[in-house]
């Protein structure tokens, strides 16, 4: 074997082991590299196979390459991380050996590939396991198919640093069984191994443990044998080659002979399971047991064996024709019978398959046209059509609306459903029909299904081409010279039309906002009969202005803010803004009054670095307190010290902690001052809001004229806060009341707790849906997500839960609750002792998905403030990593005054 190149050689030779750690990422945290041992074709797509986009930490990836020379790649190239964990833990000696031994005996050349299942022979047979246990490294074989990849299989090893992961378990260890997999399971699924060597072998596979209780307390001890001996039949047995058995034969062992049946009516849930096969290794076929009594609520088993039979996950009373593939046979036989059912002509169906043959390529715009055309002809049969697109697939789900009806069922990706902006971020109530400011030609060409039905019920379609000719003509410079949408060119032509769509009971709203996907423009169209007649569309340009570098929005009128932190100092005499002044005078308030009660309860009005430096001084000189734990508290930015000279222990509050109590106080005396100043009889409302972020707190008082801004709700009114609080590991998440959230929870590996989701539901949400009766919208919205939002690393997949609730939306909005998807990602880091290299710190990416409840009767102008789309704070808040960078220098500083004093 060619020496393994050194330290130094990775370094110079660029090796992405640290790119295990410091991938490149998009705005929600997915990798856009794909690698870990470098820029080749074909690589380890990390970005799907790890939550987050990276190995947890402790576990370090070496790629069995399947492009270029995977031999070669092997033996020359090592990831640095791995290479400094291994010299750490004393095994490159091990691992040279290992390696040599893999590429010697473990390639199949014909197939230009490593065989993963005699890697992990050699691992057990030459005792490689043991020796790399024994200095504290396991190592994993894995493997992955993945249907994102045109369902190619990925290999590769996992040296997994026992000291920092003691607990970590692939399940993509090909060495892992079903049985193993039992660990894995929640509490009351329990599973019965399919081998199908020790099936033949013995007359009578006995069931042990936990499911051999549940069987015995059901009384299904007989049955259980009964479905043994017949999945025992299906086993095929070759002469030359081990037994095998295929998922789909016990697939139809329980349903055609009732098994499935039989044990629901005793209260226990059977499913098959089954990990497909790969070149190497044939399929693993298990049962997993679920007790409907004390199991989870909605637990759907990853590896359901019928849904790899049917991809889409859809429901009975529901078929599916595959556009951009073959149909499966399961398919084709649940589409002709839901057609023969519904009487529907098998001509109307050959009809709507021929017009979409004519297409010469499957875009959107083409075959959108084909399926609204038939719309109506399936709807008037009760057969509801949605076309469906997902990373690059398009498919027509055919609908059997009566058996449907009170599922809760939504097509996830339907393409149908235009009137949503953002990719889901804001759908509208009914009544309000979005369109989209996108291209000229789209505009001037295409109508969106619900603004046309909008305008046709209106009878407003000729208004509204006149509007669209003014915007897209070029004399009214509605775009820029570079193409733009410009906003206030847009609200001009819009006033000049507000009159006619006002005639015909419509109020059009121009819209913008900024989302992950970018810059947003849009034009609501709100028939005034239909929709609620408290919606305010909460992103229209007129009706909101946006402060603190856009993340806050208040009302253009009738509301205005003082911020009480500027330019580090925080004051509230002497300082108030023009527009403050001339509202209070309006109102008939002194702004002194106001000043002199809240003033003094402000803290002390020391600028950052003053109070930084003030703290540093006292730590230092105090004799009592060590160095490196004064240096510890620096960095905190002090909690407390014990003063020398009094003899007594002191607390110093850090910036925020004194803020903590200033708002208490405030609050109390702002209840006060409204009484003693008569402000509810003016007409006026004083608002303490707080915004909290990682780089930037901001505080701030909002003087509301309620008589202009009756319906204005301070999304961030410190008096009107839930008791629902969501942390981060840099971060308190906190809600304004009528806002509820349920939090996508992840294991320790990273893996989706999707059997927590709906057993659980926190009391805030559970209140929000008892109070809207929503109860049932909630069990479809879990559902959905436990069984389709999780993605192929068996981590919450942001995509698929964004389309879920997009889906769900309107349900939930008909009732006057809005739902939204927010993502919060914060850079941590982790400290790691190299011996050649000296400590460094590498960082990973960590994030946190929820579910917002909106109540928009107590709510009505709330926007979700956190997601990927907010960009980190600028001026005018306490910036942290000043007060951290100040502190560590005053620290410096105080260290040498010490020295001086000594």
């Amino acid at each position: 074997m060619a020496s393994r190149p050194s330290l130094e050689r990775s370094i110079k030779r660029g090796s992405t082991g640290i790119r295990t750690f410091e991938l490149n990422r998009n705005a929600r945290g997915s990798s856009k590299m794909s690698s870990v041992s470098g820029d080749k074709k074909g690589h380890l797509p990390v970005d799907l196979l790890f939550p987050g986009g990276e190995p947890p930490v402790g576990v370090h990836v070496e790629e069995l390459g399947q492009f270029g020379d995977p031999k070669a790649r092997l033996k020359d190239d090592c990831p640095l991380a791995l290479d400094v964990m291994l010299d750490q833990k004393g095994a490159l000696d091990v691992y040279d050996e290992f390696i040599q031994a893999v590429v010697s005996e473990c390639y199949i050349r014909w197939l230009m590939l490593f065989d993963p299942q005699k890697i992990v022979a050699l691992l057990r047979e030459r005792g490689f396991a043991e020796r790399f246990a024994a200095q504290g490294v396991k190592v994993c074989v894995c493997a992955q198919r993945l249907p994102q990849k045109d369902n190619f299989e990925y290999d590769w090893l996992e040296f997994v640093d026992l000291e920092a992961a003691p607990d970590y378990q692939s399940e993509r260890d090909v060495a892992l069984t079903a049985q193993q997999k039992k660990l894995m399971l929640p509490s009351g699924v329990h599973l019965q191994n399919l081998d199908p060597t020790k099936l033949l072998q013995e007359e009578q596979t006995p069931a042990t443990g936990s499911l051999l209780e549940l069987l015995e307390t059901r009384g299904l001890v007989s049955l259980r044998s009964s479905l043994m001996e017949a999945i025992k039949q299906t086993v095929q047995s070759f002469r030359f080659t081990a037994p095998k058995l295929d998922y789909k034969d016990v697939l139809t062992t329980v349903s055609e002979q009732s098994f499935d049946q039989k044990f629901e009516e005793a209260g226990v849930k059977v499913l098959v399971c089954a990990e497909e096969a790969s070149f190497v290794s044939s399929s693993k076929v298990w049962l997993e047991f679920v007790d409907l009594e004390k199991g989870p609520t909605h637990y759907a088993s990853r590896y359901d064996a019928s849904l790899l039979l049917n991809r889409r996950f859809v429901p009975e009373g529901v078929a599916v024709k595959e556009l951009s593939r073959a149909n499966t046979s399961q398919d084709e036989k649940r589409l002709e019978e839901l057609l023969e059912k519904k009487g529907l002509q098998q001509q109307h169906y050959q009809q709507l398959e021929d017009d979409i043959g004519t297409c010469s390529t499957l875009t959107l715009d083409k075959i959108l046209e084909v399926v609204e055309r038939y719309e109506s002809v399936f709807a008037s049969n009760g057969i509801g059509l949605a076309l469906c697109r997902s990373k690059g697939e398009f498919w027509i789900e055919f609908m059997d609306q009566e058996t449907i009806d009170g599922t809760g069922y939504t097509p996830i990706y339907n393409v149908l459903n235009t009137n949503q902006i953002g990719q889901g971020m804001h759908i509208p109530p009914a009544g309000v029909a979005i369109e989209v400011l996108g291209s000229t030609n789209t505009l001037k060409q295409e109508c969106p299904k619900a603004l046309k039905l909008l305008l046709e019920k209106a009878d407003a379609r000729p208004e509204y081409d006149k509007f669209v000719d003014a915007l897209t003509d070029n004399k009214h410079h509605a775009k820029d010279m570079w193409g733009y949408w410009q906003i206030s060119s847009i609200q001009t032509i819009l006033d000049e039309f507000q009159g006619e769509f006002h005639d015909k009971g419509i109020h059009v709203a121009l819209c913008k906002s900024q989302w992950a996907s970018g810059t947003n423009c849009w034009l609501e169209f709100i028939d005034l009969a239909v929709a609620p007649p408290t919606y305010v569309p909460i992103y229209g340009v007129q009706a909101r202005r946006s402060v603190f570098d856009g993340r806050h929005f208040i009302p253009v009128a009738g509301v205005e803010i003082q911020e009480l932190f500027v330019g580090g100092q925080a004051k509230l005499e002497n300082e108030c803004p023009p527009e403050v002044l001339e509202l209070l005078e309006r109102k008939s308030v002194a702004y002194e009054e106001i000043a002199k009660a809240l003033g003094p309860l402000l803290p002390d009005p020391l600028t950052v670095k003053e109070m930084a430096a003030e703290q540093a001084i006292s730590i230092v000189t105090d004799k009592i307190i060590q160095q490196d734990q004064g240096k510890e508290q620096m960095k905190e930015v002090g909690v407390e010290y014990a003063s020398s000279l009094t003899g007594t222990t002191l607390t110093t509050k850090s910036i925020e902690e004194r803020w903590k109590v200033a708002i208490v106080r405030m609050l109390y005396t702002l209840d006060e001052l409204s009484t003693n100043l008569g402000l509810d009889t003016k007409g006026l409302k004083l608002a303490l809001c707080e915004r909290h972020a990682e780089s930037a707190n901001h505080y701030w008082l909002e003087y509301i004229d309620v008589t202009v801004a009756e319906d204005y709700v301070p999304s961030y009114n410190a008096g009107n806060l839930s008791t629902q609080i969501l942390q981060t590991t840099k971060a308190t998440v906190r809600f304004p009341k009528g806002v509820a959230v349920e939090e996508l929870l992840e294991d320790g590996n990273g893996l989706a707790k999707c059997n927590e989701l709906g057993s659980k539901v926190p009391p805030q949400v559970q209140e929000i849906l008892d109070a809207k009766d929503l109860q049932q919208e909630y069990e479809s919205l879990t559902t959905a997500l436990c069984q389709c939002g999780i993605g192929p690393s068996a981590h919450w997949d942001c995509d698929k839960v964004q389309q879920i609730v997009q889906a769900m939306g309107p349900a939930f909005e008909a009732k006057g609750v809005t739902l939204c998807v927010s993502y919060k990602q914060e850079r941590l880091k982790q400290k790691v002792d190299a011996q050649d290299l000296g400590k460094y710190e590498v960082g990973y990416w960590k994030g946190y998905q929820w579910v917002e409840f909106i109540d928009r009767t107590q709510q009505p102008n709330y926007v979700p403030q956190r997601g990927v789309h907010l960009k980190a704070s600028k001026e005018g808040g306490i910036q942290m990593d000043e007060v951290v960078l100040v502190g560590s220098l005053a620290w410096s500083v105080g260290c040498i005054v010490l020295a001086s004093m000594k």
